[in-house]
């Protein structure tokens, strides 16, 4: 009876340490948020309002930012600007499958990034401030990398 006591205690304690562990997907977004704080970005949880097509109702969704701050502030970007893959019909067409809330003139560097890794693209912010990319990290550490580009090439851009 004492050996199965023990046995029951040992499992139960050993099934309490797994539950604690992070899954494989937690651990693969840990690396991609490690791999982005190589390339000076921030990665912050965070919600993320999306218009809708008509540009009436927003669309709260749960997102990771990847940033890149600015060192110094861009006094010409008075108002947010914001990049979607998804058609809202006051926006500007900025490339196939992009729409901006103002107009934009991105480079081609900037574009063929925008196309590589835009189907996990949620949002792109840019402020005085910073230049916010809300994905769902689906994706490995090469599309970090494009990441980092795009966001160090908008930062150059505007």
């Amino acid at each position: 009876m004492t050996i199965v006591i023990v046995v029951f205690i040992t499992l139960s304690l050993m099934g309490s340490v797994l539950w604690i562990m992070p899954s494989k997907r937690d651990k693969e977004k840990m690396s991609l948020r490690m791999e982005a704080r190589q390339y000076q970005l921030t990665v912050q949880l965070m919600k993320v309002e999306i218009p809708d097509k008509w540009d009436k109702t927003t669309e709260s969704i749960d997102s990771c930012a990847y940033r890149l701050n600015r060192i110094k502030e861009k006094k010409a970007i008075i108002n947010t600007i914001r990049l979607l893959p998804k058609e809202v019909w006051k926006y500007d067409s900025v490339c196939d499958g992009w729409w901006s809330s103002q107009p934009l003139h991105l480079s081609v560097t900037a574009i063929e990034s925008l196309q590589l890794i835009g189907k996990n693209i949620d949002s792109i912010e840019i402020t005085s401030n910073s230049i916010s990319c809300f994905w769902n990290e689906q994706g490995n550490k090469k599309d970090v990398l494009t990441l980092s580009s795009l966001l160090n090439e908008l930062k150059e851009t505007i």
